[in-house]
């Protein structure tokens, strides 16, 4: 009698292959899921290390805010801005990230050059600029420039401090014109064209959402579209910065 041979068939196979199929497509969307919310707390965790080394620059420099412009040079935005390239001077001797050490340098970074806790884990960093705007993922605030203290911050709690910026319009279709090139040195406003930037805006990296460093050191997710509000307030320097940008006044509504 001849014996059987052993194996499945190819019916068996197929059904094999089907469950396999079936079962990716529902784990991979949960893994995926999993990942982006592992990358949403690293990025919030590199804020929180931030907030830390800014309060404790304000305890040596008797309530001090960690500026982002040295000096003033008419506007809202000061020269001399120590978020892009003075970081080295101000922050880091608090958080020691910066692979290259002693030298301010006027446009920043390189990617290569920075430690974890400046890079946004879900930013696309395949498709940054190499050079000092694809080496920028987190925005300080402008509207805390030299001179600013911790008592001219009436609502730390509603004062946005850093979140990430993009220089892509996450609303409008991508595509010429509307690529990912990198970030820069300020956080997301409405009108920065209107004072000779170049407009940056809150990407939403972590599924919609931008994560927030605010002024009391504490951090949050808040939808992209959210972080860019604007209720139409301009400032004594014809500036129209974000409702959490500006230091004063608060409408009810964000309280």
């Amino acid at each position: 009698m001849k014996r059987r041979q052993e194996g499945f068939t190819l019916v068996e196979l197929l059904v094999v292959i089907a469950i396999i199929i079936i079962l990716a497509a529902i784990l991979f969307p949960v893994f995926a899921k999993a990942r982006d919310k592992a990358q949403q707390s690293k990025c919030l965790n590199n804020l929180k290390q931030m907030g830390t080394a800014c309060a404790m620059y304000e305890d040596d420099y008797d309530g001090m805010v960690l500026p982002f412009g040295v000096y003033a040079r008419g506007g809202m935005i000061g020269g001399g801005e120590v978020w892009g390239y003075m970081a080295g001077d101000l922050m880091e001797p608090y958080i020691k990230q910066l692979k290259l050490k002693g030298t301010a340098r006027r446009w920043g970074y390189d990617i290569a050059e920075m430690g974890d806790l400046y890079i946004c884990p879900s930013a696309p960093i395949e498709k940054a600029t190499v050079g000092w705007q694809g080496a920028k993922f987190y925005g300080y605030n402008s509207y805390l420039r030299n001179n600013t203290t911790s008592e001219m911050v009436k609502y730390p709690s509603l004062t946005l401090r850093i979140t990430e910026c993009s220089d892509q319009n996450p609303d409008a279709p991508e595509g010429p014109g509307n690529t990912y090139k990198g970030g820069s040195w300020y956080a997301p406003m409405p009108n920065m064209t209107d004072l000779g930037f170049f407009q940056v805006y809150a990407p939403g990296w972590h599924s919609e959402y931008s994560s927030v460093l605010w002024a009391d050191g504490h951090v949050t997710t808040m939808h992209y579209s959210r972080v860019m509000w604007d209720d139409g307030f301009v400032d004594a320097y014809g500036a129209r910065g974000t409702v959490w940008s500006r230091l004063a006044p608060k409408p009810p509504q964000a309280e």
